[in-house]
């Protein structure tokens, strides 16, 4: 019966698709009977090749999905680690695993890149990029995919996508308005990489609501938005999304605090502001960031640079 399982391989090998079809030279068959065989293995070669491409068409447009393992909401913080010290007070900073992006002031082109924390700590960056088409505006950029810095210009009111391997750009139109994006803030609006999403929040024109915008990385597409006129930036002083929930940093005399505000994936907004831990501020937090590799807060906070570890559900 050698013939018959080399016909039941073949039918099943769909990436061969120049299999041949086996038959035993002493087969009776008619030429009629032979065609149809011929036509119903051809059928099913077309059908396993159209859903072979159908598959990865679907995945490659498919966006990235955050594992419920790796994601939920933060139930804990530890105390801060003071990774390094700056002489400019005001600046960014943006962790994605082992790499480190650096910026100075709230206004410039260049941006410091260390690859790892020992380069950081004794300030020798292992590159300095130079943005080639529009300077950064604010402190709250961010990296995505560890290759592409994230800005936004006021000059031309646009976000840009740099890819610094390769020295090039994309950017998108945003209608972002020219108030700080909370209090005693330095930056207009504030780019979040939250695992592989960029998330930007602004004021936008003419009425000023918050808005939460979800966009692809690379292509600074828009995906979906949000209005937030429950949250009144002013009493704030930073922000960051973490697995898709968003938090906020507010202040009393000693120390910052962290409050969980809103979940994006569900929609719902948390009563009564649920606090997380609090820990000394230095002086107003210039750069809040979540990286998703490590599960760590990065902040930059008047020229100290340091990294919260968190706890999730």
């Amino acid at each position: 019966m050698r013939y018959r399982r080399e016909i039941r391989e073949n039918e099943w090998k769909s990436t061969d698709l120049s299999s041949t079809l086996y038959l035993p030279i002493y087969a009776q068959i008619s030429d009629k009977s032979l065609k149809a065989i011929c036509e119903a293995h051809s059928k099913r070669r077309k059908k396993h090749k159209w859903k072979h491409a159908k598959n990865i068409k679907s995945y490659s447009h498919r966006p990235k999905s955050l594992k419920k393992r790796d994601c939920g909401p933060i139930n804990s913080i530890s105390q801060p680690h003071i990774l390094a010290r700056r002489l400019n007070k005001i600046g960014g900073i943006v962790r994605y695993g082992t790499r480190w992006f650096q910026t100075e002031y709230s206004l410039g082109y260049n941006v410091f890149e260390y690859c790892n924390l020992t380069d950081l700590r004794s300030s020798h960056p292992s590159a300095v990029h130079s943005l080639d088409i529009a300077q950064f505006d604010g402190t709250d950029n961010t990296a995505c995919n560890g290759s592409n810095f994230i800005y936004y210009a006021s000059s031309t009111s646009h976000i840009y996508s740099y890819q610094i391997d390769e020295k090039l750009s994309k950017s998108a139109a945003i209608g972002a308005s020219k108030i700080p994006i909370y209090k005693f803030s330095h930056s207009y609006l504030d780019l979040e990489n939250d695992g592989g999403h960029l998330w930007i929040l602004y004021h936008s024109i003419p009425d000023g609501i918050l808005k939460a915008s979800l966009r692809d990385c690379i292509s600074l597409a828009e995906q979906k938005s949000w209005i937030l006129q429950f949250l009144d930036t002013k009493t704030i002083v930073n922000a960051f999304i973490a697995c898709n929930h968003l938090y906020t940093v507010t202040q009393n005399i000693t120390s910052n605090i962290l409050n969980i505000i809103y979940d994006f994936g569900t929609d719902k907004f948390f009563d009564n502001t649920p606090q997380i831990g609090s820990w000394k501020r230095h002086g107003i937090p210039s750069s809040v960031q979540y990286d998703h590799a490590t599960r760590t807060i990065n902040i930059f906070d008047n020229g100290i640079i340091y990294s919260i570890a968190v706890q999730m559900q």
